[in-house]
């Protein structure tokens, strides 16, 4: 168990998750004369450095001279480096915490690559494990074409990151917070992308029907049509038959086991 005031050492999904997206070496660098400060960061760091071997943590002793030099330069700050690209963290502006290192991540991470974001921190499948419900061979098709896939804990980490191409979320056992859903609208309002998967095991999300104007109907679809095309069970619903316009599918058949119907 935890016990540190701000769960120092219990990494987050988000944060573990983050860690392994980068494939090269990352270089943290703390600046401070701050014993207390030091003393939080590299707590935490010697956490991330279990978690991400490639990890390279410093600690400038030299800041009196270095401030001299780069008078503008904040006297308790945290620098980041990945790849050319350099993050500085003010820690004489903002309080530090874990939240605030997975915001300097997600901006130090490729703008122009969209990721995969599955949300997580309600019970959610994972896209990563192998239990009969997760959706690891949904996470291994993205990654297959080269999408970076990660979990985001939107409770933890307070914010969807720019550059998420599109939000999987999947079926919650819990409810989301109030800021959770006001997030996810906000996403949804600059033209973000969810891909939002029901099942009768999730929570209703009245604000995301809202929102999108579909709702589920209660029960299973009973599919005649396929029984009589041999389905070993009625609620195996065939579809043969795609809109007109969807021509790439015209000799596409898809199942869709224990499906429920939506009203729109």
């Amino acid at each position: 168990t935890d016990l540190t005031s701000h769960h120092y050492h219990s990494l987050s999904p988000t944060t573990l998750s983050l860690l392994k997206s980068f494939d090269g070496e990352l270089e943290i660098t703390l600046f401070t004369q701050d014993f207390d400060l030091k003393r939080n960061v590299f707590f935490v760091l010697d956490a991330w450095k279990k978690a991400a071997p490639k990890l390279k943590i410093h600690d400038k002793e030299a800041l009196a001279s270095y401030l001299k030099e780069n008078p503008d330069f904040p006297s308790n700050a945290l620098v980041l480096t990945y790849q050319n690209q350099t993050k500085t963290i003010n820690l004489t502006q903002h309080s530090f915490d874990e939240s605030l290192l997975n915001q300097a991540l997600f901006q130090l991470s490729q703008r122009d690559q969209h990721w995969i974001v599955f949300l997580t921190g309600h019970g959610e499948p994972s896209p990563f494990e192998n239990e009969n419900r997760d959706f690891s061979a949904l996470a291994k098709a993205y990654q297959k074409q080269g999408l970076k896939v990660i979990n985001l804990n939107l409770a933890h980490t307070g914010f969807i990151p720019d550059n998420t191409g599109l939000l999987v979320i999947t079926s919650p056992q819990t409810s989301l917070l109030p800021d959770e859903e006001n997030k996810i609208k906000g996403f949804l309002n600059k033209g973000g992308n969810v891909l939002w998967l029901m099942n009768f095991e999730g929570l209703p999300l009245p604000f995301l029907s809202a929102y999108l104007g579909v709702k589920a109907l209660p029960g299973i679809i009973i599919d005649k049509h396929g029984q009589a095309m041999g389905t070993p069970h009625p609620a195996l619903t065939i579809i043969t038959d795609y809109p007109e316009g969807a021509d790439q599918h015209k000799d596409l058949i898809t199942v869709f086991p224990w499906s429920q119907a939506l009203d729109v």
